[in-house]
């Protein structure tokens, strides 16, 4: 893809960032409920998505561009929570709850297996242990079946799977996880380095699928915070989002 177009989707996405920050700036957490109030949840998705933006665009400035499809995936993900949170608040709650608590058990467990168990009667001296505070934890926490979250299992997944399937798994494969392709990737860059093919590798990477997931995911977050919040964005920016949100990849 010719550098005038990526240089295009790089103004959109600022475009888009600044919105966005616009209503990070104008929402007061503190006016909010405790920690699972959706529009809370809602509203650090969003807060999340710009920052990861934010360290999108400089990464991009140092030519880094593995670092910034992994900021890309981080943003995908943002957005198939946040659309999950619209669809169904209660149960999207209850799953990042639950692979929370999971989280939580396994690192207790990891804990007290590398303290020894003396099976003694705790005294009250004792019950104010560590040792001991871990040991109601977690038998508490072992009262439960918690299960992790999967994107995949998420409400309303069917309205993202794009994103997922041809954003989120290659980003996942090619930049974030250790992998064969990940790893060639490296290669090739380590020798562009020393040659004149930087441009051939950005077009192999084919850069504007990420700019293209990247800009999605964060017009989801803040279209869907509006909804949460029942604001409208102004006219002219919906439009825009609204247009963004029905382009097909292939009409790339």
């Amino acid at each position: 893809m010719p550098a005038s177009s990526l240089e295009n989707w790089r103004l959109l996405l600022k475009e888009v960032l600044a919105e966005c920050q616009k209503y990070e700036s104008s929402i007061s957490i503190d006016k909010l409920d405790e920690h699972r109030d959706v529009k809370l949840l809602s509203f650090l998705l969003l807060s999340r998505s710009i920052n990861n933006i934010r360290g999108f665009l400089q990464l991009l400035e140092k030519d880094l561009p593995v670092e910034v499809g992994i900021l890309a995936r981080s943003c995908v993900e943002n957005a198939i929570w946040q659309n999950a949170l619209y669809v169904d608040s209660e149960k999207t709650i209850r799953m990042f709850d639950d692979d929370g608590m999971l989280n939580k058990r396994k690192r207790i467990e990891h804990l007290f297996a590398l303290m020894d168990d003396t099976g003694e009667v705790p005294t009250e001296e004792r019950k104010d242990s560590v040792k001991y505070v871990l040991r109601e934890k977690r038998g508490l926490l072992l009262k439960n079946k918690y299960k992790r979250a999967k994107l995949e299992d998420l409400p309303g997944f069917e309205d993202v799977s794009e994103l997922y399937h041809v954003f989120y798994a290659e980003l996942s494969d090619g930049r974030a996880h250790i992998s064969e392709t990940s790893l060639a990737l490296q290669a090739d860059l380590i020798h562009a380095k020393h040659s004149e093919t930087s441009n051939e590798i950005l077009d192999k990477l084919e850069q504007f699928k990420v700019f293209y997931a990247a800009t999605q995911s964060l017009l989801i977050c803040l279209n869907t915070m509006l909804s949460i919040f029942n604001l409208v964005a102004n006219e002219m920016f919906q439009q825009k989002i609204n247009d963004l949100l029905e382009r097909p990849m292939k009409d790339l």
